[in-house]
C-alpha cells in the first residue's frame, strides 16, 4: 500500500514540473525571441527489499530548449531586428556579464546607448555597449548588423555569437541567456 502512494506521487511531482514548464511558455507565447522550455522524464527502477517485484517510478531529470526559430514580423521600427538561424545577439547582463539574446526589439537611451526593451546595453563584436551619437539622424540596421547613421554613417556592429549547443545556455530571465562555457568567435557575417 506504501509503495502504491510513493509511485503516484513520483508521478505528481513530474506533473507539477511540467505544468509550471507549460504555464511559462504559454505565458511568453507572445514575448519576442522567447525560446520555449521542455522536459526529460525518465524510468527509475528500485529494487525494493523484501519485495518480489522492482518499483517504476517517474523521474525528472532536466529540461530543455526547443530550438525552433519562431516566425518573423516585421515592424516599422528601424531599431527592431530579429536573426534568421541559430545566433544569439550579445547583451549586457545587470551584472556586467556578458549575456546572449534573441529579442531584438532595441531602443535608444538619452545617453545614446542602444539597449533592450529591458534596458540592458546591446554589445559590439569587441564587446563594448553600442553608442549612437547626438544629432546621428536616421538609423538603419543592415542585414549583417551594422547600424548606419545618416549624419555619421557605420557607429557599430550588433554582436552575434553562435553555440555549438545552445542546451548549454542558462535562462535567467527577461530573455537572457547565459553560459559558463568559453565565449564563442564573433561572427563577421551574420545570417
Amino acid at each position: 500500500m506504501e509503495n502504491s502512494m510513493y509511485l503516484g506521487l513520483s508521478r505528481q511531482m513530474v506533473l507539477r514540473t511540467n505544468m509550471n514548464i507549460i504555464a511559462n511558455n504559454v505565458a511568453n507565447m507572445n514575448t519576442p525571441g522567447y525560446r520555449g522550455q521542455n522536459t526529460l522524464f525518465e524510468e527509475y527502477v528500485s529494487d525494493p527489499r523484501g519485495a518480489d517485484d522492482p518499483l517504476s517510478f517517474v523521474y525528472d531529470y532536466g529540461q530543455y530548449q526547443d530550438s525552433k526559430q519562431g516566425p518573423l514580423s516585421p515592424t516599422s521600427n528601424p531599431l527592431d531586428v530579429a536573426l534568421n538561424g541559430p545566433g544569439y545577439m550579445k547583451i549586457q547582463a545587470p551584472g556586467g556579464q556578458t549575456a546572449y539574446t534573441r529579442a531584438g526589439n532595441f531602443q535608444i537611451r538619452q545617453d545614446g546607448t542602444l539597449v533592450t526593451s529591458r534596458d540592458h546595453p546591446v554589445l559590439s563584436n569587441g564587446g563594448a555597449p553600442i553608442v549612437i551619437p547626438q544629432n546621428a539622424g536616421e538609423i538603419s540596421i543592415d542585414d549583417t548588423g551594422r547600424i548606419v547613421t545618416a549624419t555619421q554613417g557605420e557607429v557599430g556592429q550588433i554582436g552575434i555569437a553562435e553555440f555549438e549547443n545552445i542546451q548549454n545556455l542558462t535562462p535567467q530571465g527577461d530573455n537572457l541567456y547565459t553560459t559558463d562555457a568559453a565565449p564563442p568567435a564573433p561572427l563577421q557575417r551574420p545570417r
